[in-house]
């Protein structure tokens, strides 16, 4: 839905197994002059008009917790906060945050991708997969009569 003339609104269906789908997707925007600003709840994702451009786009969901063991919010910043420099660093523009992942892009063909190993790639999407599959579970018990039926059985 277009509000402006600069200003588009688009619902991307949107789940993690989907990743390497929504990189494809932005870069297609991108090529058609929007480029994406923010992402709202219920993956209503927000496009400013810009110049047309040939742009990568990665989707990385990042398992901070899994590197330190201390998990207060200041180390979880600090963290963060690095997690960005060195993606930056190797060329990648941090343009999105969402709760569970983040978004870069680069005009540069060449760069190097962020995550490289398949096998993490793996361990976090399956992260990501089974605590929103968990998510699912309880909305749908705490959501159904499920609980009344069995109590009063």
């Amino acid at each position: 839905m277009r509000i402006s003339k600069n200003i588009l609104f688009r619902t991307v269906p949107f789940d993690a197994s989907d990743c390497h789908a929504l990189e494809l997707y932005l870069s297609e925007m991108a090529a058609k002059g929007w480029m994406l600003d923010e992402i709202w709840i219920l993956n209503i994702f927000k496009f400013k008009r810009c110049e047309p451009k040939n742009m990568r786009f990665t989707v990385d969901i990042p398992k901070l917790s899994d590197t330190c063991a201390d998990t207060s919010l200041q180390n979880y910043e600090l963290l963060f906060n690095e997690y960005i420099d060195i993606c930056e660093s190797s060329g990648w523009k941090h343009i999105v945050e969402s709760s569970q992942y983040q978004i870069f892009c680069t005009e540069d063909a060449n760069a190097v991708d962020i995550q490289t190993d398949d096998s993490l790639k793996l361990d976090s999407l399956l992260k990501f997969n089974f605590g929103y599959f968990i998510q699912m579970l309880c909305f749908f018990f705490f959501s159904t009569n499920f609980w009344k039926k069995i109590i009063l059985l």
